[in-house]
């Protein structure tokens, strides 16, 4: 396994994980593994197996390849695109709520 493809799998990883606003708990419980292993896993210290690679896929919502992908050569692609988007629509979200929390409390 190339040090690059480990590190880009990782990057991915926690980013596919940060846009779905799922935990490292949460996720290991989703795909039956450890939460050591998807911490290990995103330091870039271990390689999951093709049916981890799967089931961390589908909690995630992705497709396996997905987690593969080199996301600065690959901005263009829609998938990409579509979790960037939901990710600033999440937190825009969550902005818009606590300002209007904050402003009819007072």
């Amino acid at each position: 396994m190339s040090d690059d493809l480990l590190k880009i799998f990782a990057k991915n990883l926690k980013l596919y994980r940060d846009v779905e606003d799922i935990s490292q708990a949460k996720l290991a419980e989703l795909c039956g593994i450890s939460l050591n292993y998807v911490s290990l896993i995103e330091m870039g210290r271990k390689f999951p197996g093709p049916d981890n690679i799967v089931q961390l896929a589908k909690a995630l919502r992705v497709k396996p390849y997905h987690l593969f992908l080199d996301l600065e050569e690959d901005k263009a692609d829609p998938v990409i695109s579509k979790l960037i988007a939901r990710k600033f629509l999440t937190d825009l979200t969550d902005q818009m709520k606590t300002f209007a929390d904050g402003y009819f409390k007072g």
